[in-house]
């Protein structure tokens, strides 16, 4: 317990209390300045007139720093609603990021499977197409050999001929002969039948072939499409993501000014507090002087 002994309005006072010397000198001090300003406003005053007023002029200080108080408290309590809003806010935001963030996620595993797939199944149709180049070049080159064929029986054709002409001059001598010719003749012709059946049906696998990779083509261009498809739905994620972002940031730089706001509010109370405990201290005190008056 501290004592120290002070002058108010003349007289010499003993003090007692928990806190340290100055700060009672203080209080002293301006309990006894408080009465001199009445005492010089109106010297008339007695010494219990005068000690009354600044005791009420004291307790009106004291009040209205409590009703200060008071408004800081609900401006406080304000500005935590706020901040709490404020975090739900920003707790539904963060929570809709998440969200967004999984459809993404989600959204490109299945667009890298889809595109996997189909280019599985252009790289199933390239080696489709490859093989139908191979057999279209191998029917290619049995055309080659049928007309080869074809040219040489023509030719054989038009050597019988030339030897039925020399036959027909000589068919006295060489009726067998001519006989056994046209035999001959005949074969080849249903053999050159038979060719050109065989050269009209690979006509018509070469058709078949063609029309099959056209088909393959026109499939190829469908792919590519949904691949075009596919990758316009995987930037509109993007920027939704992005908007999404730009929102959060948006509320975090709020959330930083209201941090900023709360802790200016938070000094203000603390010197409001410190403020009241001093004044507190000087009614206590008042309190006592009035009491030994």
């Amino acid at each position: 317990m501290i004592k120290v002994t002070v002058k108010i309005n003349g007289i010499e006072y003993s003090l007692k209390g928990r806190e340290d010397e100055n700060y009672l000198k203080e209080v002293a001090e301006y309990v006894n300045s408080k009465m001199n300003e009445i005492k010089t406003k109106n010297p008339l005053l007695s010494t219990v007139d005068s000690g009354v007023l600044a005791a009420l002029n004291i307790a009106d200080e004291l009040y209205k720093a409590d009703i200060e108080i008071e408004e800081f408290k609900k401006k406080k309590e304000s500005l935590e609603e706020r901040n709490s809003g404020l975090r739900e806010g920003i707790k539904e935001v963060r929570e809709e990021n998440e969200k967004v963030k999984a459809e993404k996620e989600k959204a490109v595993k299945d667009l890298e499977g889809k595109i996997k797939v189909l280019q599985d199944e252009i790289k199933v149709l390239m080696e489709e197409k490859n093989v139908l180049a191979i057999e279209n070049n191998d029917i290619k080159k049995d055309n080659n050999i049928l007309a080869n064929l074809n040219n040489k029986l023509n030719e054989e054709i038009v050597q019988v001929n030339n030897l039925s002409e020399i036959l027909n001059k000589e068919i006295v001598e060489i009726k067998e002969k001519n006989s056994a010719l046209k035999n001959n003749i005949d074969k080849y012709v249903e053999g050159e039948k038979g060719y050109k059946s065989q050269i009209e049906k690979l006509n018509n696998e070469i058709k078949n072939l063609n029309d099959k990779i056209e088909g393959n083509k026109k499939k190829e261009d469908v792919l590519k499409e949904e691949i075009s498809n596919l990758k316009k739905q995987n930037s509109k994620l993007d920027e939704d993501v992005n908007r999404a972002l730009n929102s959060k940031s948006l509320l975090e730089e709020e959330l930083d000014l209201t941090k900023a706001k709360n802790q200016e509010v938070k000094e203000q109370l603390n010197s409001l507090n410190y403020n009241l405990s001093d004044l507190e201290y000087k009614y206590e005190d008042n309190k006592k002087e009035l009491v030994k008056e």
